[in-house]
């Protein structure tokens, strides 16, 4: 017995040694990591915090081979502090030296360099990807907006004067400088190399049909700045061709390809005309312009010769160090840093104000409920088309609903109806800033090429991070996503139907400039009705003129507010009527033979009568509106209201709002009184002083007063002698 013990002692030992051997076997494994910017994290999730990001080639000590979920446990050397860490890193991307992998793991090894899956959880990636994606399309960390400009009035100017953004270089005469230097197009070399594909004299000048459709290898287009006075755009990429214009120095022309062998660039350039040239330009000439720029956000950001994580390394970018954009591609973007230039991965580069931006999405299915809240049993503000595609500013409920702008309206959407990615390059977005900067590159800094009014429709070419790129007018550059509103192709009405004046005194203009004739002075307070915008003005009815004012200076309001607002300015009108009523009754003429409240129109002023009518009609305010009822308690509509009020006093009306417009006598606004009858298109309602209006306004409002010029006014009619 005591030898038995002894033997399972012994045998224990053995194995617990044999164990041991094991693992610290094990644990001497390493793995190479198989891609750019790889996660590591704190537990076996994406849901998880990130301790950093990796590089492919980096090496890692692995501690537990893959999970059920292909998680593998590796402890690393901690960048910020230089601690030794222990974290979680995706199967997918790690290779673990002598370890036996299957086939389905060697596919997965080689394919996770071009992988668009999650390099976090391939099995999480379809579910959210930009969340879960080291090297997916749709990265949550680069699909950032850069503007910070939503603080900013340089990018949502209150000022439209500013619109006029024409370089002072090119004012010179393309005429003037069109053989003003020798070396306008390239050098002789390039000059005689190219002379013998000029063709004939008929090939010079057919058009060509895809003047417009030049091969660009990225998602958005590139600028340059000409770098030479009388730079020449030619109609071929040749010395021999004809000359289309001359370009100032300074001037920005848009890159529709890239150089070709020969140093020829094909361009789009607008004068100062407006005339739109598009040719070839000698890249000698041109400086390309970055369209972003951002900061390193890991150890070491790997600069590479092409837009794959196969290719060479060119160098290194440190953590911190800023470099600019110059283009996109796919989850790349093309830099410069120092003397470097290539292609880095966008998870590594941390760009301007990025938070505001997680992605694009694009609605699956017809009638998407934008909501007022990341709720099922919120409001819906509105439904979206399907095929719609929006920019998504966070992500809420882990990640159930997406916060988003579209029709000028912030709500939520229900992210299980929505495919999400990095970027996008159709769709259309409206301008809902009072004036908004269309800029050179995707950034806050720079060059301002002009000013895009409130309300345009702009179509949407690309995008870089948050930075939609459009065209407008002869410009082509990018607009700050937090200033514009994602819509459909017919736009959105973007102005409000009431607007409240703020201003002390606000001038009517015949026309939407401060230049334009003044019509009228609208006193602060005033709430007017919108039926239009036009560069930053509202078009707008005041005191029967029809005309504009400048939008900065009103604020938006509503039928509610403006039926409160004019029940308080005409409650004292009112009462001082319902007093003057009461003393003309019982001073009227002996001639009459009625009570006074029968009193007929030929016994008293017309201004006494209109008073006597708007006592009587005010004391049903409030009750409800019905279409084609005339009870004044029960329910009417605007004519049913207008012609029970008159018949009261023995004045006999159409039930029309247009038939009751030949009715009694016309007269002008300047001499409008208490109790005359103004009419409009489609609607009727009687005057109640202090350019208040008493009427039957609608279902949601009843009988109640607005701003009689809430609308154009057709005819003013007086029913009283």
């Amino acid at each position: 017995m005591h030898r038995l013990k002894k033997s399972i002692v012994a045998l224990t030992l053995v194995f617990s040694m044999a164990l041991s051997l094991a693992s610290l076997a094990f644990a001497t494994q390493t793995g190479t990591v198989t891609d750019d910017c790889v996660r590591i994290h704190t537990e076996a999730s994406t849901d998880s915090e990130i301790y950093q990001q990796v590089n492919k080639g980096d090496t890692l000590t692995v501690l537990e081979t893959a999970d059920e979920n292909n998680w593998v446990k590796v402890s690393f050397t901690y960048a910020e502090t230089g601690d030794t860490m222990t974290g979680y890193i995706s199967g997918d991307y790690i290779e673990i030296s002598g370890s036996s992998d299957s086939d389905e793991d060697e596919e997965a090894s080689s394919s996770s360099a071009d992988s668009s899956a999650s390099a976090d959880s391939s099995a999480e990636s379809s579910a959210s990807s930009s969340d879960s994606s080291d090297s997916s399309s749709s990265n949550s960390d680069s699909s950032a907006e850069i503007s910070a400009d939503s603080s900013s009035s340089s990018d949502s100017s209150d000022s439209s004067a500013d619109s006029a953004d024409s370089s002072s270089s090119s004012s010179d005469s393309s005429a003037e400088s069109a053989d003003s230097s020798s070396s306008s197009d390239s050098s002789s070399s390039k000059s005689s190399s190219k002379s013998s594909s000029s063709g004939s004299s008929a090939e010079e000048d057919e058009e060509e049909e895809d003047e417009e459709t030049a091969a660009i290898t990225s998602s958005v287009s590139y600028t340059a700045t000409v770098t030479d006075s009388g730079v020449r755009i030619r109609k071929k990429a040749s010395t021999d061709s004809k000359i289309l214009t001359a370009v100032p120095e300074g001037e920005i022309v848009t890159v529709l390809s890239t150089e070709d062998e020969e140093g020829w660039m094909k361009v789009r350039y607008y004068d100062t005309e407006g005339t739109k040239y598009t040719g070839y330009m000698s890249g000698e000439y041109l400086d390309i312009n970055s369209i972003g720029s951002g900061v390193s956000r890991v150890v070491n950001t790997i600069i590479r010769e092409s837009a794959d994580s196969t290719s060479a390394i060119v160098g290194l970018v440190p953590k911190g160090k800023s470099v600019d954009i110059y283009a996109s591609e796919s989850n790349w973007y093309k830099i410069e840093y120092q003397d470097l230039s290539g292609w880095v991965y966008c998870d590594c580069i941390r760009t301007e104000g990025e938070d505001d931006c997680v992605g694009y999405g694009t609605a699956t299915i017809d009638g998407l409920k934008l909501r007022e809240s990341a709720s099922l049993k919120s409001t819906v503000l509105t439904k979206i088309p399907e095929g719609t595609t929006f920019q998504i500013a966070s992500k809420e409920k882990n990640g159930k609903w997406y916060a988003i702008t579209y029709n000028g309206m912030s709500g939520y959407v229900y992210a299980e109806y929505v495919d999400v990615e990095d970027s996008c390059t159709s769709g259309y977005v409206q301008v809902i800033a009072t004036s908004l900067s269309l800029r050179s590159g995707a950034g806050s800094s720079y060059a301002r090429l002009t000013i895009v009014p409130q309300g345009e429709l702009l179509e949407v070419i690309g995008t870089v991070d948050a930075w939609y790129e459009v065209s407008y007018g002869k410009f082509t550059g990018y607009v700050s996503g937090a200033f514009v509103s994602a819509t459909t192709k017919d736009g959105f009405q973007a102005y409000p139907d009431y607007a409240k004046v703020t201003a002390s005194v606000l001038t009517l203009r015949e026309d939407a400039s401060i230049e334009s004739t003044a019509l009228d002075s609208i006193p602060n307070g005033t709430i007017v009705a919108v039926s239009g915008l036009s560069n930053g003005w509202y078009k707008v009815t005041y005191g029967g003129q029809t005309g504009y004012v400048d939008s900065g200076y009103l604020e938006d309001s509503d039928a509610d507010a403006a039926a409160a607002q004019a029940a308080a300015a005409a409650s004292a009108a009112a009462e001082d009527a319902a007093a003057e009523a009461a003393s003309e009754s019982t001073s009227s003429s002996s001639e009459s033979t009625t009570s006074s409240s029968e009193t007929t129109t030929t016994t008293t002023s017309s201004s006494s009568s209109g008073s006597a009518v708007l006592s009587y009609a005010s004391q049903f305010v409030g009750n409800p509106y019905v279409w084609g009822g005339t009870s004044l308690t029960n329910g009417c509509d605007c004519s049913g209201f207008v012609k029970s009020v008159f018949a009261h006093f023995g004045i006999s009306l159409p039930h029309s709002s247009s038939a009751i417009r030949s009715y009694g006598k016309s007269v002008s606004y300047s001499d409008m009184q208490v109790g005359d009858v103004v009419c409009y298109s489609g609607h009727v309602g009687i005057y109640a002083g202090n350019g208040q209006l008493l009427s039957a306004l609608g279902k949601k409002y009843g009988i109640t007063y607005c701003s009689v010029n809430y609308k154009s006014i057709i005819t003013i009619r007086r029913m009283t002698s």
